[in-house]
């Protein structure tokens, strides 16, 4: 069931508008240097428009949108200004046109900036339904194993942001709908720079999307919010007491039968009542978001060195996988990836 959920997620995420959206495009972060020029974080969704019949790449409405959302918040983007364009995929060669059209542009048009691609696959284990000491003891150790590795996404996307160029610079990070991968990224980015809790920072991601980002995003997100409570020391709040909720309501609005909509109402319930994170909930759903539970009971929840045997064993296991990365640019990605594990995207989708 968990499987078939994940699945129906995974294509409501993907069924988006492929075009750019103004509701999309939002300026989350500027950095001003003491010459009093800056640089900007914008999020959106996918930078083209067709003319004629014709994909082409929407600079002139993108950087029109950047400047209306910028003035919307007391922001008056300079007249020039370089774009760093990051587009999010789940390496799929079904993304590859979109990749080929922006690094087209930018190869093209390097007076307007540059191009750069990080894939982006999110967590298939959910934080909330591992024994707390084990989940915390993996969050502290989250570099090692996430295969977003968030920790250095952050400090990755922060050093562009905050290094000063020749002309002001605007990072725009996307995915295809600008709602999941790009929920997750910007979830983490807005928890430990701009201090919302974790439940803030779904909140926010649910009124860009206009629906919960998918499931695998979200407990990335979360286990980085874990992250920074655990091993940064950082004062914020992991648990999100609406969105467990949220999800299940949307899955059930789309489950056609009152019968499933009960049966996810009762799981809702089952699940809130647990306790305040949610632990020891019927093992059978736990075993199917990628048969972690089943491991991480043999490990000793004491013990630092068992859970990171645990972890081994889990990267052993998954090695087959690859982990791809590209990057056009002087901003190599890949050291995101080089000490991750989890399977890629063709194996999420056979949960």
């Amino acid at each position: 069931m968990k499987s078939i959920i994940f699945v129906a997620l995974l294509f409501v995420g993907i069924a988006c508008s492929e075009y750019l959206e103004y509701e999309k495009v939002r300026l989350v972060d500027t950095y001003t240097f003491t010459d009093g020029s800056s640089n900007y974080l914008f999020r959106g969704n996918e930078p083209k428009i067709s003319v004629n019949g014709q994909d082409e790449f929407a600079y002139d409405l993108l950087t029109s949108y950047m400047r209306n959302v910028s003035q919307l918040n007391g922001v008056t983007l300079p007249e020039n200004f370089l774009i760093f364009d990051i587009k999010l995929t789940y390496g799929l060669k079904e993304e590859q046109g979109d990749v080929n059209l922006e690094q087209w542009f930018f190869g093209n048009n390097t007076d307007k900036g540059l191009f750069g691609v990080n894939i982006t696959l999110g967590d298939v284990t959910d934080p909330n339904l591992i024994e707390e000491s084990v989940r915390d003891e993996m969050a502290k150790y989250l570099p090692v194993w996430q295969k977003d590795n968030l920790p250095f996404r952050m400090n990755y996307y922060r050093e562009i942001l905050t290094t000063q160029q020749q002309q002001p610079l605007a990072l725009y990070i996307h995915c295809e709908c600008g709602c999941d991968r790009t929920g997750e990224i910007f979830a983490s980015y807005v928890m430990q720079y701009l201090n919302y809790s974790f439940q803030k920072a779904m909140d926010w991601d649910y009124s860009v999307a206009m629906r919960p980002i998918m499931p695998n995003h979200q407990w990335a997100a979360q286990w980085y919010c874990l992250y920074l409570q655990l091993a940064v020391a950082q004062d914020i709040d992991y648990y999100d007491y609406n969105h467990a909720y949220r999800i299940n309501a949307e899955i059930a609005r789309h489950s056609g039968t009152q019968l499933k909509k009960a049966a996810f109402d009762r799981e809702v319930l089952e699940y809130e009542a647990n306790s305040k994170y949610n632990l020891s909930v019927n093992p059978d759903y736990v075993q199917k978001e990628g048969q972690y539970y089943e491991d991480s009971k043999k490990t000793d929840p004491q013990s630092s060195t068992n859970v990171m045997a645990y972890i081994y064993t889990i990267k052993q296991r998954n090695s087959e996988f690859p982990s791809p990365c590209i990057s056009s640019t002087k901003f190599s990605c890949t050291n995101l990836i080089d000490k991750q594990f989890v399977p890629n995207i063709s194996q999420i989708l056979k949960l």
